[in-house]
């Protein structure tokens, strides 16, 4: 004996794909700063922000930065993102030093 009971389909993915222009930025050990896969200097990195955010309806910036970088400095390169155009920030938890280009796919 049982109760007759109706389950929910499959669902085949439950993570949707990554976008294919999501910004990606991070800050390596050595402070070196990235936007996706291209090094910019500290220097330029603001403007170059800035203009890939331009125009964009949603201002959402992944963010990822080595482990072992002290807090302050991790803080205030997340203050330089949030203050050159991203609404948002999500943050990337991988492990940069198994994979160093996981967070800059």
């Amino acid at each position: 004996m049982g109760y007759e009971v109706q389950v929910p389909p499959k669902v085949e993915s439950a993570v949707p794909p990554p976008s294919s222009d999501q910004v990606i930025v991070r800050m390596d050990l050595d402070g070196s700063t990235w936007i996706n896969k291209q090094s910019i200097s500290k220097n330029d990195f603001p403007a170059r922000l800035q203009d890939i955010l331009k125009g964009r309806q949603s201002k959402v910036v992944f963010f990822a930065a080595d482990g072992e970088l002290p807090y302050d400095q991790v803080a205030e390169f997340m203050d330089m993102v949030r203050h050159n155009g991203a609404d948002n920030l999500g943050i990337v938890f991988e492990d940069m030093k198994a994979n160093p280009v996981a967070a800059g796919v």
